[in-house]
């Protein structure tokens, strides 16, 4: 594969939120997407058993995906793998700041998912500093990733900076704040004798470490698309329950 970039210098990784998580080797070695050489079908097989797989198929299928591809928190870059097999992408920048996946397991996983890799660039960097001009990305994919913000907004402010317009923004994994999670708070709050509805996202955010999840609901996201007068659908899956978003900025 080609070399690993950095836009952030080693020492800074761990000043970035949840870093030490991300980047807890042993702890990682429990994990799925951890292979020790390409020819492992444990990734792929987790991501169909989990529904990720045809999850991130559904949104790319309602969704422009073309030219150069930024993958926002890329981690070991299994959506960067499929999405290299689309003719249409020129290039992929997969941003991640956990440097044993972009380094050790993305090769590997890239590998086993039959990517093709001389279309990834591997990047070590914050999501928040993308170093690339303004109007760069035709395609932006946040799979898994937006939830993990803490702080959202100034993440896709710097996601739209780099979008060229007509660009596309996928956010896709996310942690939607439904209205069965709303009733079952509701219920538990009734057992406790708290006679309250809580339907604010921040209700839902408490003791989010070490992983940083955040839990949304639908407006916060229609909210945010709305705010940047990006033209928005939801895509309504089946699988996991989930909702996947497709955003097209303005001309």
């Amino acid at each position: 594969m080609k070399e690993l970039e950095y836009w952030i210098e080693k020492d800074e990784i761990n000043e970035l939120y949840t870093a030490k998580y991300w980047n807890d080797i042993e702890n990682e070695k429990t994990k799925e997407w951890y292979i020790e050489d390409e020819n492992d079908s444990k990734v792929l097989d987790y991501l169909k058993r989990s529904g990720l797989y045809e999850e991130f198929e559904i949104a790319l299928h309602h969704a422009d995906i073309k030219g150069k591809v930024l993958d926002v928190a890329a981690g070991v870059c299994w959506t960067s793998a499929i999405l290299s097999l689309f003719d249409s992408v020129d290039e992929i920048d997969a941003l991640e700041f956990s440097l044993h996946r972009i380094d050790t397991l993305a090769p590997r996983v890239i590998g086993s998912l039959n990517g093709k890799k001389e279309k990834i660039n591997r990047i070590v960097g914050s999501f928040y500093d993308i170093k690339r001009e303004d109007n760069y990305y035709d395609t932006i994919v946040l799979s898994s990733s937006y939830h993990h913000a803490e702080f959202p907004l100034k993440l896709f402010h710097e996601c739209d900076r780099v979008l060229k317009p007509n660009g596309t923004i996928i956010i896709v994994g996310e942690n939607i704040i439904s209205y069965k999670r709303v009733i079952g708070r509701f219920i538990k709050n009734l057992f406790q004798f708290q006679y309250k509805l809580d339907v604010c996202s921040d209700k839902y955010n408490v003791n989010d470490d070490p992983l940083g999840d955040h839990y949304y609901t639908k407006c916060d996201y229609r909210f945010t698309f709305a705010s940047y007068g990006y033209q928005y659908k939801e895509i309504k899956s089946n699988i996991r329950g989930s909702i996947a978003y497709i955003g097209v900025k303005g001309k």
